[in-house]
């Protein structure tokens, strides 16, 4: 799993609010999900040997990476999910079909939708609620 810091205010993850700089790893890219709000955090390779000699040199600038990932398919329809507050908080995507239904995804889990018959838009918020606990 890939290392994200928050750089663009705060974000709500299962029900706990992020701070800038907080980091976390997700199985999904939350750069590209989440653009402008997440940068990927890059760990070095462990030391190979002890035979690694340091050099003394002045520190780099942290390095901002633009992470480009595949398309989401078509399949999935018209993503919708910032007219749903509680689904940005909670780390939900939601898509609109053609057929004017909707479907939730978690974004750690992107391959199947979390309802398995569509919804209407009234009742997006309110599944997502359930599907928490709450």
């Amino acid at each position: 799993m890939a290392k994200y810091r928050l750089i663009g205010g705060h974000h709500v993850r299962n029900g706990r609010e992020m701070k800038d700089g907080e980091v976390v790893e997700s199985a999904s890219n939350l750069a590209e999900i989440f653009k402008g709000k997440f940068e990927e955090v890059l760990v070095p390779p462990p030391a190979s040997d002890s035979k690694t000699t340091k050099v003394d040199a002045a520190p780099s600038p942290p390095t901002k990476i633009n992470v480009v990932s595949a398309p989401l398919p078509a399949d999935r329809g018209h993503e919708v999910t910032k007219l749903f507050p509680v689904a940005v908080d909670e780390d939900y995507r939601v898509f609109r079909r053609p057929d004017k239904m909707y479907y939730v995804y978690d974004v750690d889990s992107m391959d199947k939708s979390i309802n398995e018959a569509g919804l209407k838009k009234a009742e997006v918020g309110g599944f997502i609620r359930k599907h928490l606990g709450g």
